[in-house]
């Protein structure tokens, strides 16, 4: 018998933002797994975490000062900050992707995509995702990934 407790997609949520559409989830170990699963995805590359605020962002273990700064120049938008190797960190410029983040906290995100492949659209990340039951439409995109500073050395990562 299936139970849909056991499935560990359960927290996972396609979304739009304003760059491009994303799979995303609460921070927890056991959903960084079932992102790296469901994206086919080697562990040795890390997901970046949205937050709604910089307020957020700040609560964070490993922030630093020198991330507030650049983050006050920058967010809300399309730059992910890289703090340390682990922790990269984004404020979408979207309110009510801010809104959905208010209520789930902090975020895990990712594009769309299986590991390697081009972003999809919602829909089209719907009918490749299906295990995922949660989505939302926030509307208009950009169509490009966030840019990613390393906030220790002023490097545009990507």
């Amino acid at each position: 018998m299936y139970n849909s407790s056991m499935n560990i997609y359960n927290e996972l949520f396609l979304t739009t933002t304003d760059t491009i559409t994303g799979i995303g989830a609460p921070v927890s170990v056991k959903n960084k797994e079932a992102l790296f699963k469901i994206k086919s995805r080697t562990t040795d590359k890390q997901f970046i975490i949205v937050v709604a605020s910089l307020d957020e962002a700040k609560k964070l273990k490993g922030w630093t000062p020198k991330a507030t700064k650049l983050a006050k120049e920058v967010w809300p938008g399309n730059t992910t900050i890289a703090v340390t190797e682990d922790l990269a960190v984004r404020v979408p410029d979207n309110t009510d992707l801010q809104n959905l983040l208010l209520i789930k906290g902090p975020c895990y995100m990712t594009s769309a995509n299986h590991s390697g492949q081009k972003p999809l659209s919602i829909t089209d990340a719907r009918d490749t995702f299906q295990e995922i039951n949660e989505f939302f439409d926030f509307g208009k995109q950009s169509g490009k990934a966030s840019k990613i500073i390393d906030v220790n050395t002023g490097e545009e990562i990507r």
